[in-house]
């Protein structure tokens, strides 16, 4: 039967990075799906923000789900996103949703038909600023880190700029992973490498919004 605590995000990178900024935090959960125990918690990726949406309903409607968490990037404008996940948790039966999201994430109650759910929300990068998940990584790259500073520089500098504006904190990181001892790895894998601090004060704020929704 489906885990009765579920973290629904949008892509595999999320996974991963969600899974191991949980774990190096002692909190134990799967980010690959393979559990058989009802009281595991699973962060599955959902392909997608739209197919995140689609699939709120049959989650919700899971006769062991419990507790879910649902961490999604902002974007360019994070307005529209929260109004967008708002609306469609109010249709499914949220109580007091609140107008605008949280500094320190939302958790609130969805009433199914057989029972009520407790659900959270996290918008990256932290619930107040436009973003996605690299965003939120680069607030995780110690402030002492000489490389960063010069990334940031360096992709400033191209000659040509052929990402779009929204894909900047992708390309700062990216670029400062390149240069790292072993270079280009992914996000959930720096993490581990502890290339990025666990500890810094974003990652513990989404921490102790997962431990307040989950414990």
């Amino acid at each position: 039967m489906p885990p009765k605590h579920q973290i629904y995000v949008e892509g595999v990178n999320d996974q991963h990075v969600i899974g191991n900024l949980l774990r190096s935090h002692g909190i134990e959960c799967d980010s690959f799906e393979r559990t058989d125990d009802i009281d595991d918690l699973v962060v599955r990726k959902l392909d997608g923000y739209e197919n995140l949406l689609r699939s709120l309903e049959g989650g919700l409607d899971e006769p062991t789900l419990e507790r879910l968490a649902i961490i999604v990037d902002a974007d360019e404008n994070l307005n529209t996103r929260w109004e967008s996940i708002r609306n469609r948790l109010n249709h499914l039966g949220a109580v007091d949703m609140p107008a605008n999201p949280d500094q320190n994430g939302v958790i609130v109650v969805v009433r199914r038909p057989d029972r009520d759910v407790s659900v959270g929300v996290w918008l990256m990068p932290d619930n107040q600023l436009p973003g996605r998940l690299e965003t939120f990584a680069a607030f995780l790259i110690p402030d002492t880190d000489a490389l960063w500073l010069y990334a940031k520089t360096t992709v400033s500098a191209l000659p040509e700029q052929r990402f779009h504006e929204i894909a900047r904190d992708k390309a700062n990181i990216h670029t400062w992973l390149a240069w790292q001892e072993k270079p280009g790895i992914l996000l959930g894998q720096a993490i581990s490498a502890r290339y990025l601090d666990k500890d810094a004060p974003h990652a513990q704020k989404l921490t102790a919004w997962i431990r307040n929704l989950f414990e």
